[in-house]
């Protein structure tokens, strides 16, 4: 374990977002305590903010504080839909599947988005996407440096963008290629300290769990060249 809290981690969420419509915390006190290798940052939560308030940042943060299940994962332990079981959404499933394959429980790996906000979709947000996801980089950076995260793995290309840029991830060092019709891309790019950001085609709309589309590997990949540099 280390010594910083989750609260620590609260205490960088900016002021003016925490009235907004949206969440900071997808994995619990276990994988934001703990060291990692891994963080996994989508782009914004998704869905239309509820008219008249809703689950705001402030409150979903609280709930997750005061959750006495350490071990929590909203990629496993939430339901995304009405009679959906928790955990059992295509969307859920496929970062599932990509934890298994990288043999890590994704109640452990920490996890969140580029941007705390909610919105029917990113384009939504317009010109202020860019201001929003400044204000929150200041979070990101320090998980990044307290949990000693060495693989950033961005669920679509506007997550990815913006982390590649705010790391200075210029050198591709990997690539996949869908074999079918679409030919969607994702690739690897490393920092100059050593950070990788692997941006995956969003599990969304990409199902990572058919050979033609499975990007995975390249996480794997990440992974082992992390290995291969230990002393």
């Amino acid at each position: 374990m280390t010594d910083w809290r989750m609260e620590e981690f609260d205490a960088l969420i900016p002021e003016s977002l925490k009235d907004r419509s949206g969440r900071v915390f997808y994995s619990g006190r276990r994988a934001f305590e703990s060291p990692s290798s891994v963080y996994i940052l989508g782009i914004n939560p998704g869905g239309k903010p509820p008219q008249g308030g809703g689950e705001t940042v402030c409150e979903h943060t609280a709930q997750v504080l005061a959750c006495e299940d350490h071990g929590w994962s909203a990629y496993q332990d939430e339901s995304w839909g009405p009679n959906l079981k928790p955990g059992s959404k295509t969307f859920q499933k496929r970062v599932q599947y990509l934890c298994n394959k990288i043999s890590m429980d994704v109640r452990d790996v920490p996890a969140s988005n580029v941007i705390f906000e909610r919105s029917s979709d990113f384009a939504s947000l317009g010109g202020s996407a860019k201001c929003v996801a400044k204000k929150c980089w200041p979070f990101h950076r320090k998980v990044i440096d307290t949990l000693g995260v060495r693989v950033v793995v961005c669920l679509g290309v506007n997550a990815g963008h913006y982390v590649r840029q705010k790391l200075n991830a210029d050198c591709g060092i990997g690539e996949f290629v869908e074999k079918n019709k679409r030919r969607w891309r994702s690739r690897i790019h490393k920092s100059p300290d050593g950070i990788q950001v692997v941006t995956l085609a969003h599990p969304s709309r990409s199902d990572w769990t058919k050979r033609a589309s499975d990007p995975t590997h390249l996480v794997v990949q990440a992974l082992d060249d992390l290995g291969q540099q230990q002393p």
